[in-house]
């Protein structure tokens, strides 16, 4: 607190100055062990004391943003980046899915009229690419049932 005070008497009438005080002040809270929630709580003194024009906050924040996440990366094992990367992926692949599911349905209405609620039960259930299979035949199928026909029947 009083470094903070001392800075802002020495950076008084330089915002430039102010900026690189307060952002050094700052990753100091980090340097020094301090917890998360302690920097967030001395951070608000520091905002207070070594005030700053939006653009220059703003700026910061992302800086101070960026400067906490990686400082929060390190902490993490190798194993646990892996699996938040699976879970990521599982989570996009998911993704696709549900859309790959709801463009083969709204082909199939075009074409079909609405889907009885089998063929969009089976739809939700399929895989990516059960989903493509049937997606290739909406094009040339007569039928619904020629959409979902086994591939042994022609």
């Amino acid at each position: 607190m009083t470094q903070a005070h001392l800075k802002a008497q020495d950076t008084a009438g330089s915002e430039a100055a102010r900026y690189q005080a307060k952002l050094g002040l700052i990753r100091s809270l980090y340097r020094r062990g301090f917890a998360r929630q302690d920097i967030l709580e001395l951070f608000r003194f520091i905002d207070w004391v070594l005030a700053l024009p939006e653009g220059l906050e703003t700026q910061l924040w992302t800086e101070v943003q960026q400067f906490d996440e990686e400082r929060r990366m390190r902490y993490v094992s190798s194993f646990e980046r892996s699996a938040q990367k699976k879970g990521i992926e599982k989570g996009i692949e998911k993704g696709i899915g549900t859309g790959q599911a709801r463009l083969l349905q709204l082909l199939i209405q075009q074409r079909f009229g609405a889907p009885p609620p089998e063929v969009e039960a089976r739809l939700r259930g399929a895989t990516p690419e059960q989903l493509e299979h049937w997606a290739l035949r909406v094009l040339d199928a007569a039928t619904l049932d020629e959409v979902f026909r086994p591939d042994s029947e022609h």
